[in-house]
């Protein structure tokens, strides 16, 4: 009996030995209390290589409503997530968002988020221009348009820029001057179909533009300032006059407008039918009538023009006063 009795003691505390131990670590995945945490770890850079960062853009995970801002390096990173998809979007002022899904587990997730720079219009210049001339007859009438494009993803990134004539719903591309983001275009009259730029002051006109990416940006509402109707009227030289070659005084009638304005005299000499631009003399005061060179000019056929210019840069020039230089007369 007592031997019956050890055995009995032997396999009760033999047996205890394989009850199984409380489950009640959060990290085991056998406990009802299991919860996995993991993490994201992320980075925010710029759309094209070398991918800089983007540092204090906004980054919202969804459906959490954990927010932060990148670092100054672009990093970010969200710790203690229970498994599920998240979605992570981040922001940025001046820049098209980008977002990802991604589903965590208990580990770690490397994400890469990229933001591409919207372009931006920052400056627009309207000119209108008068040229009177002899030939053809009538007058003519244009807009100039320069603006200043700038992306933070570089100029290269422009695509196209143009503007929106409020004309029939007309547009006109930009040509690229240079790569600081410069774009011009000139536009008479007579391809608006209409008889003149007065028909467009008071009416609004924007310049918009588009990077490779397809981000659109527009710029404010813009205004024709003024156009100069009055036209110089050149007194001498003028009708292919023979001058000799002595030093040579430009005289005109002088001007009384009401704005503010300068002259600008410009002088082209004409060589087998093709003019080339000798001299050009800016910022004239307005009540100047005469213009003397300080050096003779060569034998052979000139021409020279006036122009009235606005504190805009409006300008409405003369017709051409032909004229020729020949030896000395004496």
């Amino acid at each position: 009996m007592n031997r019956f009795l050890l055995y009995v003691c032997l396999w009760v505390a033999i047996s205890g030995c394989f009850d199984p131990a409380k489950r009640d670590n959060p990290l085991d995945p056998g406990s009802t209390l299991y919860d996995p945490q993991g993490k994201i770890r992320g980075h925010i850079g710029a759309y094209y290589v070398p991918q800089e960062p983007v540092a204090g853009a906004t980054v919202n995970l969804y459906p959490s409503g954990k927010s932060q801002l990148s670092g100054t390096d672009g990093s970010f990173e969200f710790n203690g997530l229970p498994a599920g998809q998240y979605k992570i979007k981040a922001t940025q002022t001046g820049y098209r968002s980008d977002s990802i899904e991604i589903n965590v587990n208990n580990d770690i997730q490397e994400i890469q988020l990229q933001l591409n720079a919207i372009p931006v219009v920052k400056k627009i210049m309207l000119q209108t221009h008068h040229l009177s001339r002899w030939w053809p007859s009538d007058d003519l009438y244009y807009l100039t348009i320069a603006t200043e494009i700038e992306d933070a993803d570089g100029t290269n990134d422009i695509d196209s820029v143009w503007t929106e004539v409020p004309v029939g719903s007309t547009s006109f591309p930009l040509t690229r001057v240079d790569f600081n983001g410069i774009f011009t275009t000139s536009i008479v009259s007579q391809e608006l179909s209409l008889p003149s730029l007065y028909y467009l002051q008071g009416k609004p006109i924007i310049v918009c533009c588009r990077d490779f990416v397809g981000n659109k940006t527009q710029s404010e509402k813009v205004y024709i300032s003024r156009i100069i109707e009055q036209v110089p009227e050149l007194i001498f030289p003028t009708g292919l006059a023979n001058i000799d070659n002595g030093l040579l005084t430009f005289i005109w009638e002088t001007l009384y407008l009401e704005f503010p304005f300068t002259l600008k005299i410009e002088i082209f000499q004409i060589t087998l039918g093709v003019y080339n631009k000798l001299y050009e003399f800016s910022d004239l005061p307005p009540d100047a009538n005469e213009f003397t060179l300080s050096e003779p000019l060569d034998e052979g056929d000139y021409f020279w023009v006036l122009y009235i210019i606005d504190e805009y840069g409006d300008s409405s020039r003369s017709k051409e006063g032909a004229f020729r230089i020949i030896q000395n007369l004496n």
